[in-house]
Protein backbone atom coordinates (compact mmCIF):
# COMPACT_ATOMS: atom_id res chain seq x y z
CA UNK A 1 0.00 0.00 0.00
CA UNK A 2 1.17 3.50 -0.56
CA UNK A 3 0.95 5.81 1.96
CA UNK A 4 -2.43 7.34 1.31
CA UNK A 5 -4.03 3.64 1.32
CA UNK A 6 -2.08 3.44 4.74
CA UNK A 7 -3.56 6.61 6.28
CA UNK A 8 -6.69 6.25 5.06
CA UNK A 9 -6.34 2.61 7.15
CA UNK A 10 -5.31 3.99 10.07
CA UNK A 11 -7.98 6.73 10.26
CA UNK A 12 -10.54 4.70 9.54
CA UNK A 13 -9.49 2.36 12.51
CA UNK A 14 -9.44 5.60 14.80
CA UNK A 15 -12.68 6.29 13.84
CA UNK A 16 -13.95 2.63 15.32
CA UNK A 17 -11.94 3.18 18.33
CA UNK A 18 -13.24 6.54 18.82
CA UNK A 19 -17.01 4.64 18.70
CA UNK A 20 -16.10 2.13 21.02
CA UNK A 21 -15.09 4.55 23.55
CA UNK A 22 -17.62 7.34 22.98
CA UNK A 23 -21.09 7.88 21.38
CA UNK A 24 -20.34 9.15 18.18
CA UNK A 25 -20.31 7.45 14.77
CA UNK A 26 -17.31 6.49 13.58
CA UNK A 27 -18.30 8.53 10.09
CA UNK A 28 -17.96 11.76 12.55
CA UNK A 29 -14.42 11.30 13.40
CA UNK A 30 -13.41 10.78 9.72
CA UNK A 31 -11.35 13.66 8.47
CA UNK A 32 -13.25 15.85 6.14
CA UNK A 33 -10.45 16.16 3.80
CA UNK A 34 -9.60 13.68 1.14
CA UNK A 35 -6.24 12.13 1.80
CA UNK A 36 -4.25 13.59 -0.78
CA UNK A 37 -5.08 17.30 0.56
CA UNK A 38 -4.66 16.18 4.20
CA UNK A 39 -0.83 14.99 2.95
CA UNK A 40 -0.85 18.73 1.36
CA UNK A 41 -2.10 20.31 4.32
CA UNK A 42 0.59 18.20 6.57
CA UNK A 43 3.41 19.06 3.91
CA UNK A 44 2.54 23.03 4.33
CA UNK A 45 2.60 22.48 8.12
CA UNK A 46 6.05 20.93 8.06
CA UNK A 47 7.57 23.61 6.03
CA UNK A 48 6.27 26.02 8.75
CA UNK A 49 7.89 23.57 11.22
CA UNK A 50 11.10 23.51 9.59
CA UNK A 51 11.01 27.50 9.27
CA UNK A 52 11.18 27.41 13.08
CA UNK A 53 14.98 26.30 12.76
CA UNK A 54 15.99 28.53 10.51
CA UNK A 55 18.58 31.27 12.07
CA UNK A 56 18.22 34.94 11.38
CA UNK A 57 21.17 36.55 9.87
CA UNK A 58 21.54 38.93 12.54
CA UNK A 59 21.99 36.26 15.23
CA UNK A 60 24.73 34.47 13.19
CA UNK A 61 26.86 38.26 12.62
CA UNK A 62 26.95 39.42 15.55
CA UNK A 63 28.03 36.25 17.10
CA UNK A 64 25.43 35.40 19.74
CA UNK A 65 25.35 31.80 19.00
CA UNK A 66 27.80 29.03 17.14
CA UNK A 67 24.42 26.69 16.00
CA UNK A 68 24.22 26.07 12.45
CA UNK A 69 20.16 26.08 13.01
CA UNK A 70 17.80 27.88 15.37
CA UNK A 71 15.80 25.53 18.27
CA UNK A 72 12.36 26.35 18.84
CA UNK A 73 11.68 29.25 20.26
CA UNK A 74 7.48 30.23 22.23
CA UNK A 75 7.37 32.56 19.47
CA UNK A 76 8.24 29.97 16.74
CA UNK A 77 5.63 27.47 18.69
CA UNK A 78 2.76 30.17 18.54
CA UNK A 79 3.71 30.85 14.66
CA UNK A 80 2.75 26.78 14.30
CA UNK A 81 -0.43 26.71 16.56
CA UNK A 82 -1.48 29.53 14.68
CA UNK A 83 -0.82 27.55 11.10
CA UNK A 84 -2.92 24.44 12.54
CA UNK A 85 -5.57 26.26 14.10
CA UNK A 86 -6.09 27.93 10.75
CA UNK A 87 -6.19 25.17 8.66
CA UNK A 88 -8.65 23.09 10.77
CA UNK A 89 -10.93 26.25 10.51
CA UNK A 90 -10.54 26.14 7.13
CA UNK A 91 -11.07 23.15 6.75
CA UNK A 92 -14.25 22.95 8.50
CA UNK A 93 -15.76 26.41 7.56
CA UNK A 94 -14.20 27.30 4.79
CA UNK A 95 -11.36 29.53 4.26
CA UNK A 96 -11.65 32.83 6.69
CA UNK A 97 -15.10 31.79 7.87
CA UNK A 98 -15.72 32.48 11.50
CA UNK A 99 -16.79 29.56 13.96
CA UNK A 100 -20.49 30.52 15.82
CA UNK A 101 -18.93 31.77 18.85
CA UNK A 102 -15.73 34.38 18.10
CA UNK A 103 -14.58 36.11 14.92
CA UNK A 104 -10.81 34.80 13.14
CA UNK A 105 -9.34 37.95 15.00
CA UNK A 106 -10.06 37.06 18.30
CA UNK A 107 -9.28 33.71 18.05
CA UNK A 108 -5.55 34.61 16.25
CA UNK A 109 -5.43 37.00 19.58
CA UNK A 110 -5.74 34.44 21.55
CA UNK A 111 -3.39 31.82 20.00
CA UNK A 112 -0.94 34.73 20.17
CA UNK A 113 -1.07 35.64 23.69
CA UNK A 114 -1.59 32.18 25.02
CA UNK A 115 1.97 31.77 26.02
CA UNK A 116 3.24 35.34 26.58
CA UNK A 117 3.34 34.39 30.28
CA UNK A 118 6.45 32.71 29.80
CA UNK A 119 8.14 35.17 29.36
CA UNK A 120 8.68 35.75 32.84
CA UNK A 121 7.97 32.03 33.75
CA UNK A 122 9.82 29.96 31.34
CA UNK A 123 8.17 27.08 29.16
CA UNK A 124 7.20 24.80 32.24
CA UNK A 125 7.05 21.04 30.85
CA UNK A 126 3.72 19.10 30.62
CA UNK A 127 4.73 16.28 32.02
CA UNK A 128 2.33 15.99 34.98
CA UNK A 129 4.90 17.25 37.29
CA UNK A 130 3.66 20.60 37.72
CA UNK A 131 1.52 22.95 39.60
CA UNK A 132 -1.10 23.28 37.62
CA UNK A 133 -3.23 25.71 40.22
CA UNK A 134 -0.03 27.95 40.57
CA UNK A 135 0.42 27.87 36.80
CA UNK A 136 -3.07 29.27 35.99
CA UNK A 137 -2.60 31.74 38.98
CA UNK A 138 0.41 33.43 37.44
CA UNK A 139 -0.94 32.95 33.78
CA UNK A 140 -4.44 34.59 34.44
CA UNK A 141 -2.55 37.61 36.65
CA UNK A 142 -0.41 38.13 33.37
CA UNK A 143 -2.90 38.62 31.29
CA UNK A 144 -5.27 40.60 32.96
CA UNK A 145 -2.28 42.82 32.97
CA UNK A 146 -1.79 42.42 29.34
CA UNK A 147 -5.03 42.88 28.06
CA UNK A 148 -5.64 45.80 30.20
CA UNK A 149 -3.32 48.02 27.52
CA UNK A 150 -5.87 47.07 24.77
CA UNK A 151 -7.97 49.69 23.41
CA UNK A 152 -10.78 50.67 25.38
CA UNK A 153 -12.78 50.14 22.18
CA UNK A 154 -11.66 46.73 22.01
CA UNK A 155 -12.93 45.67 25.71
CA UNK A 156 -15.91 43.22 24.25
CA UNK A 157 -13.33 41.77 22.16
CA UNK A 158 -10.70 41.24 25.19
CA UNK A 159 -13.70 39.71 27.21
CA UNK A 160 -14.07 37.47 24.33
CA UNK A 161 -10.24 36.48 24.00
CA UNK A 162 -10.15 36.22 28.39
CA UNK A 163 -13.06 33.70 27.83
CA UNK A 164 -11.73 31.90 24.73
CA UNK A 165 -8.49 31.07 26.58
CA UNK A 166 -10.28 29.85 29.69
CA UNK A 167 -12.28 27.89 27.21
CA UNK A 168 -9.34 26.11 25.97
CA UNK A 169 -8.06 25.69 29.73
CA UNK A 170 -11.03 23.98 30.19
CA UNK A 171 -11.82 22.32 27.28
CA UNK A 172 -15.20 23.85 27.30
CA UNK A 173 -16.09 24.78 23.66
CA UNK A 174 -15.55 23.84 20.43
CA UNK A 175 -13.17 26.97 19.72
CA UNK A 176 -11.71 26.28 23.05
CA UNK A 177 -10.99 22.33 22.17
CA UNK A 178 -9.61 23.23 19.01
CA UNK A 179 -7.00 25.78 20.68
CA UNK A 180 -5.93 23.08 23.17
CA UNK A 181 -5.42 20.17 20.85
CA UNK A 182 -3.81 22.26 18.25
CA UNK A 183 -1.50 23.01 21.06
CA UNK A 184 -1.02 19.72 22.11
CA UNK A 185 0.16 18.64 18.74
CA UNK A 186 2.19 21.29 18.03
CA UNK A 187 5.08 19.99 20.16
CA UNK A 188 4.79 16.44 18.68
CA UNK A 189 4.90 17.74 14.80
CA UNK A 190 7.93 20.09 16.32
CA UNK A 191 9.49 16.61 17.57
CA UNK A 192 8.56 14.89 14.19
CA UNK A 193 10.40 18.28 12.27
CA UNK A 194 13.76 17.42 13.95
CA UNK A 195 13.24 14.04 13.87
CA UNK A 196 13.00 14.48 10.21
CA UNK A 197 16.25 16.62 10.15
CA UNK A 198 18.08 13.68 11.89
CA UNK A 199 18.35 15.28 15.20
CA UNK A 200 15.86 12.70 16.85
CA UNK A 201 15.31 14.21 20.88
CA UNK A 202 15.13 11.74 23.06
CA UNK A 203 14.69 11.29 26.79
CA UNK A 204 15.87 8.06 28.82
CA UNK A 205 13.27 6.14 30.28
CA UNK A 206 14.51 7.13 33.53
CA UNK A 207 14.97 10.85 33.66
CA UNK A 208 13.49 12.90 36.29
CA UNK A 209 11.48 14.55 34.15
CA UNK A 210 9.04 11.27 33.31
CA UNK A 211 8.69 10.90 36.80
CA UNK A 212 4.98 11.31 36.96
CA UNK A 213 4.50 9.58 33.20
CA UNK A 214 2.93 5.78 33.83
CA UNK A 215 5.48 3.10 32.88
CA UNK A 216 3.33 1.14 30.95
CA UNK A 217 3.04 4.19 28.46
CA UNK A 218 7.45 4.71 28.40
CA UNK A 219 7.08 0.65 28.22
CA UNK A 220 5.33 1.09 25.04
CA UNK A 221 8.11 3.29 22.99
CA UNK A 222 10.63 1.83 20.98
CA UNK A 223 14.22 1.97 22.48
CA UNK A 224 16.43 3.70 20.20
CA UNK A 225 20.09 2.59 20.62
CA UNK A 226 21.46 3.48 23.90
CA UNK A 227 18.26 2.52 25.56
CA UNK A 228 16.62 6.25 24.73
CA UNK A 229 13.11 7.10 23.40
CA UNK A 230 12.08 9.59 21.02
CA UNK A 231 10.16 12.19 22.08
CA UNK A 232 7.99 12.18 19.18
CA UNK A 233 6.65 9.04 20.12
CA UNK A 234 6.44 9.18 23.66
CA UNK A 235 4.25 12.44 23.30
CA UNK A 236 2.83 10.37 20.42
CA UNK A 237 1.98 8.25 23.05
CA UNK A 238 0.57 11.05 25.70
CA UNK A 239 -1.88 11.94 22.98
CA UNK A 240 -3.23 9.13 21.77
CA UNK A 241 -3.28 6.95 24.84
CA UNK A 242 -2.02 8.60 28.32
CA UNK A 243 -4.25 11.11 28.82
CA UNK A 244 -6.28 10.83 25.06
CA UNK A 245 -5.86 13.87 24.75
CA UNK A 246 -7.28 13.05 21.20
CA UNK A 247 -11.12 13.05 22.56
CA UNK A 248 -10.88 16.73 22.83
CA UNK A 249 -10.64 16.59 18.47
CA UNK A 250 -13.74 17.01 17.58
CA UNK A 251 -13.23 16.23 14.13
CA UNK A 252 -10.53 14.50 14.05
CA UNK A 253 -8.31 16.86 11.73
CA UNK A 254 -5.09 17.46 14.27
CA UNK A 255 -5.04 13.51 14.32
CA UNK A 256 -4.94 13.05 10.90
CA UNK A 257 -2.21 15.98 10.74
CA UNK A 258 -0.30 14.03 13.20
CA UNK A 259 -0.66 10.38 11.47
CA UNK A 260 0.17 11.71 8.12
CA UNK A 261 3.01 13.52 9.15
CA UNK A 262 4.43 10.36 10.96
CA UNK A 263 4.17 8.15 7.67
CA UNK A 264 6.05 10.98 5.99
CA UNK A 265 8.80 11.52 8.59
CA UNK A 266 8.83 7.60 9.36
CA UNK A 267 7.29 5.70 7.10
CA UNK A 268 5.37 4.05 9.37
CA UNK A 269 2.78 3.94 12.16
CA UNK A 270 3.54 2.45 15.66
CA UNK A 271 2.82 -1.22 16.22
CA UNK A 272 1.60 -0.27 19.83
CA UNK A 273 -1.47 2.07 18.41
CA UNK A 274 -2.10 -0.66 15.59
CA UNK A 275 -2.14 -3.56 18.88
CA UNK A 276 -5.30 -1.01 20.64
CA UNK A 277 -6.94 -1.38 17.22
CA UNK A 278 -7.55 -5.05 17.69
CA UNK A 279 -8.53 -4.84 21.41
Amino acid sequence: MDILEIYEQIMHNEAILRAIKTDDPCNRFLPLERPAMMRDITLRIMEIARSSTVLRSGNITSKLTKNSIAFESDAAHTNLVQALVKCALDSRYGWGVSPPNYDRTEIHEAIMIHDLPENETGDIPDNRNRDEVEKNKIEQAYLDKFLAKYSLAHHTHCWNIKKLLREMQDKSSIEGRILYTADKVAAIIMMLCYDKMGLNPRVSPTDDTLAKVNQIEIDLCHREPGGKILLSELWTVDFLYGREIVQYDDTGFFLSILVMMTLLVHGKWYDWREAQYLQ
